[in-house]
């Protein structure tokens, strides 16, 4: 099936050098009368440039959030390259460079999360963990300038969580406007936390101007955003009084084919890539000596699974494909190992997904539901034209066949959206109790470290806690959240499960992470062994050791086969209706209770989340059961275990636990639960 590409027309626009597409120059030309925008289009149809260009031309400063690090990497590229094309004199702000003397160049652009923040700090000679120090220095650096960084970091500045972050939070008021990049990826408690997040900023004098951008929006979350923010819509389809110049085509025509899986995806897709083995090495030849060939690779495979991408990648290696040509995008990886430059295929998951600009002509993916489809179809096209090999079941053969040979792309975002279901954003949980706790939680977390602040006066944190119990009101009272206030009355008494919570609380409140090192990622694969990889991966993929040697967390054999894991505290002395959709902390248990068995034996990380001490005080997780049968409502993005004789109850922890309390609570009300 040949799916066509589509071109834009380009318009000219007074004071701007390049050509803009319609939706560009919409923005442009109501940058100055708006306070707030969602830009929807296309992956790949410069939603960046769009938001980057009149902050720039009027000599703003700005901060865009992206959920991924390896994002924020390649959109600085992108505003690099859009400041060549203006003619803006810019200074990127690194580590290595930290102590040079601020030039005559227009901007700076730094990149910042917890990685760069701790380098920073030492390239002035701070301890690594006065970070905050080091970003109140970058940001008084009397420059205009454009900061990329990740909702993490925002979230725990407003939430007060870096010692001095005040400071931080009035340099914040300098930065006129925040851009959120693929928004649609925000969903339930994360969701909840950045329309909060977003409405507290503005009230503490940032962030005036507020700008989303999604290809795939969700009708239920845009309900939300008209409340908070009531944005000008911007699509591909505006139209704008300037002088069309041209038309540039956004994406080329592409084959779509489906591979049917019944071997295994693992086994469907190495059989694939072998078949295109010498038309690759071909094509890396020939695009050697190309303009910016470090982008291009000649074949992108995308799976689900970060193990099926493991898998895969030694599959290959076993058939003869050299691992030097191999480039991994994934998890269960070190970030050094991800360089494209020179190889021959990509191989990862959905990280590649999150606008990440590949020039290929071969893409071999799955698609577990509509947006996914497209983010990942959409890959492909922007350069050339190319073919992609849809890794499919017999139903999604079945369906994609019966579109025809021939289809425009907008008709087949509408045939995907009849194959796959939409992944449910749980835009619900904004106004739900749960959701009410964890606003509240953030909320509460700045009214402690006012109140913990010894350089500010009794009536001053009188007048703060004040100024935060009005601000509550009036967002409660602006979003229409019906149990804002329930969820402050049941707070007024002390609540053990909550002052847990908020004591970890986080923008993406998951599973804790691990540092691990991997002895096949050294020594079968040639790469940098140490990594992150959370809790759940690590149970249910691989077996953990720590090495007294070494003093570290190694994985040794890698990552396989599913593992049986369940809590050992069973709960069986209780009946569910006692047990199931109640807030608890392992706090209140034995550590010893509180621990993951892997095909029932303990793993050195099976402690993780059992009670611990903090700042002298013992604390737990919040953790909530339900019915083994309710596993049928998650997906992929929550994550839980089991316990109970046979598995008979599922427990979700922290920020998934208030989700899953509020499933539960669904269910049993439209009857679903046993």
């Amino acid at each position: 099936m040949r799916v066509q590409g589509y071109s834009y027309e380009q318009v000219s626009v007074e004071g701007v050098r390049t050509h803009l597409y319609p939706h560009q120059a919409a923005m442009y030309n109501e940058w100055k009368n708006r306070t707030a925008f969602l830009l929807v289009t296309k992956t790949g149809s410069g939603k960046t440039r769009a938001t980057a260009l009149p902050v720039l031309k009027n000599r703003e400063s700005a901060v865009f959030v992206y959920p991924t690090n390896a994002l924020i990497q390649d959109q600085s590229r992108a505003i690099q390259q859009l400041m060549d094309d203006e003619g803006i004199t810019y200074r990127e702000r690194k580590p290595e460079t930290a102590n040079e003397k601020v030039g005559a160049e227009d901007y700076q652009l730094i990149q910042i999360n917890a990685q760069t923040l701790g380098d920073f700090a030492k390239a002035w000679g701070m301890s690594v963990n006065q970070k905050v120090n080091a970003l109140n220095r970058l940001l008084h650096q009397g420059k205009q300038q454009l900061v990329l960084i990740n909702p993490d970091v925002v979230y725990y500045l407003y939430s007060l969580r870096y010692r001095g972050g005040a400071e931080v939070l009035a340099a914040f008021q300098a930065f006129k406007t925040v851009v959120f990049d693929e928004f649609h990826l925000y969903h339930g408690v994360e969701l909840a936390h950045a329309l909060f997040l977003i409405y507290l900023a503005q009230c503490m004098g940032a962030f005036q101007r507020v700008v989303l951008l999604s290809a795939t929006p969700n009708v239920e979350v845009k309900t939300y955003l008209d409340r908070l923010l009531n944005p000008l819509v911007i699509d591909a389809d505006v139209s704008v009084p300037k002088p069309v110049c041209g038309e540039r085509t956004v994406a080329h025509d592409v084959e779509l084919h489906t591979l049917p899986v019944a071997k295994g995806v693992v086994e469907t897709a190495q059989s694939k890539v072998l078949e295109l083995q010498s038309k690759l090495c071909q094509l890396k030849i020939e695009n050697r000596h190309a303009n910016n060939v470090g982008d291009y690779v000649p074949c992108v495979v995308i799976l689900n699974s970060v193990v099926n991408a493991i898998a895969l990648e030694d599959a290959l290696v076993e058939s003869g494909i050299p691992r030097t040509e191999i480039a991994p995008i994934r998890g269960l990886s070190a970030k050094t190992s991800r360089d494209v430059s020179g190889k021959t295929l990509v191989i990862g998951t959905a990280a590649i997904e999150v606008g990440i600009d590949f020039k290929t002509d071969y893409l071999i993916f799955e698609a577990g539901d509509q947006a996914s489809f497209m983010q990942r179809f959409g890959r492909l096209g922007r350069h050339s034209i190319g073919q992609a090999f849809l890794l499919a079941t017999p139903r999604e053969c079945e369906a994609v066949k019966s579109i025809g040979s021939q289809i425009a792309r907008d008709e087949l975002e509408r045939r995907v959206k009849a194959i796959y279901r939409e992944q449910d954003a749980k835009a619900w949980f904004v106004d739900t109790l749960c959701g009410a706790f964890t606003v509240l939680a953030q909320a509460e977390n700045f009214r402690e470290q006012i109140i913990r602040d010894r350089s500010a006066d009794e009536s001053m944190k009188s007048e703060i806690g004040a100024w935060l119990d009005d601000t509550l009101t009036k967002y409660a009272e602006q979003m229409r959240l019906t149990q804002m206030k329930r969820a402050r009355l049941k707070l007024r008494r002390k609540r053990t499960w909550f002052e847990h919570y908020r004591q970890l609380d986080s923008f993406r409140t998951s599973l804790p992470s691990v540092e691990i090192w991997d002895a096949r990622e050294k020594f079968e694969r040639g790469r940098e062994p140490y990594y992150t990889a959370d809790l759940k991966t690590l149970l249910t993929r691989t077996t953990v050791h720590w090495s007294e040697k070494y003093q570290r967390m190694e994985v040794k054999k890698g990552y396989d086969k599913w593992h049986w894991v369940n809590l050992r505290k069973s709960f069986d002395d209780e009946r569910e209706d006692d047990c199931c959709g109640m807030f608890r902390t392992t706090a209140d248990y034995p550590s010893n209770e509180m621990q993951f068995m892997q095909e029932g034996h303990l793993t050195s990380v099976s402690h993780l989340m059992a009670k611990r001490k903090y700042k002298g005080r013992v604390t737990g997780h919040l953790f909530v059961l339900a019915p083994e049968d309710l596993r049928h409502e998650l997906d992929w993005r929550l994550a839980w275990f089991r316990c109970g004789s046979r598995g008979r109850y599922i427990i979700a922890f922290d920020g998934d636990a208030l989700l899953l309390k509020e499933i539960y609570d669904r269910a049993m009300k439209e009857g679903k639960g046993s």
